[in-house]
């Protein structure tokens, strides 16, 4: 049950993370044409920050609080689960995209945001395992899963194509009905990457094929450590998809309309992929209790 005491130990987490965010920052400074295109107040960029720190260390906290893994195994599969799911999705979403913000942003800043996205995440996660893990659990219980490559080779090319599919059909079918929308992408390299000709359609699609498996594969992962429930397993794979559309609100680098746009539909999309993934990658193990074996 999620108490007053658990809520202040994750809060506790949320100012370690910032605070190893901000250390970061401070080490790994931004370029001066990021700096100089921002168009948020620092008021509001500290508060959408506070608000996305808080949603990836609830969605860590909920992972370690439904999964069998406890100690170093649990560490590196968080550390993994959420570079490339969070970190790696929405970083190469940016460099793919850099085109469309050239004088305002630079392959160094992308670095930077990954790193010291990546910082903070290695430092809390061992703090957030030794408060919340379930403590002996990996001793009694032992999972069982064997894996069919041909299958999971089918999986993921059908993850991939529901992931570009879902995104086309938002971006043509709602965003593009906006005329912000329109005009912020009617650049020469706006319609290359949304499609505007054809050898732009051609290298979208790959790109967004490929980013769709590479999330199903790294999934995968979180289907080993989440198994005793197919709706917490959703749930989980929903809350982590969810942090880049949580950390776009707090772009600061494009118009208001459009930052709100494209979160709107990195949080219809996201959910919506993420149930289907989980449909899709859920597996019913086979759980053995040691206790009870040597009992018997």
């Amino acid at each position: 049950m999620f108490c007053i005491k658990t809520s202040f130990k994750l809060l506790l987490c949320i100012l370690v993370y910032i605070f190893a965010y901000l250390l970061a920052n401070m080490i790994l400074p931004l370029s001066n044409e990021f700096m100089e295109a921002r168009t948020s107040e620092l008021s509001t960029v500290m508060l959408l920050m506070f608000a996305y720190v808080a949603w990836i260390c609830f969605s860590i906290y909920f992972v370690i609080k439904h999964t069998h893994y406890n100690g170093i195994k649990l560490y590196v599969r968080i550390i993994i689960i959420f570079f490339f799911l969070v970190f790696f999705k929405m970083h190469a979403g940016t460099i793919y995209s850099i085109g469309l913000f050239e004088g305002s942003i630079t392959v160094f800043d992308v670095l930077h945001m990954t790193i010291t996205g990546f910082i903070p995440l290695i430092i809390t996660v061992p703090l957030m395992i030794k408060l919340f893990q379930n403590k002996n659990i990996e001793n009694n219980t032992k999972v069982t899963k064997t894996f069919n490559f041909k299958n999971i080779a089918i999986k993921l090319g059908i993850i991939g194509i529901v992931y570009l599919t879902i995104n086309y059909l938002f971006w043509f079918f709602v965003l593009w009905q906006f005329e912000e929308f329109r005009a912020f992408y009617s650049t020469t390299s706006g319609q290359i990457l949304w499609g505007g000709n054809d050898n732009g359609f051609f290298v979208n699609f790959i790109f967004q094929l490929f980013i769709g498996i590479i999330m199903g594969i790294f999934t995968i992962y979180l289907s080993k450590m989440i198994t005793k429930n197919k709706i917490t397993f959703i749930i989980s794979i929903c809350l982590i998809y969810l942090c880049p559309a949580i950390m776009s609100f707090s772009n600061q680098i494009v118009p208001d309309t459009i930052r709100i746009l494209l979160s709107f539909q990195l949080i219809c999309t996201m959910i919506i992929f993420g149930i289907i993934v989980g449909i899709i990658l859920w597996e019913k193990i086979e759980r053995i209790e040691l206790n009870k074996k040597n009992n018997a």
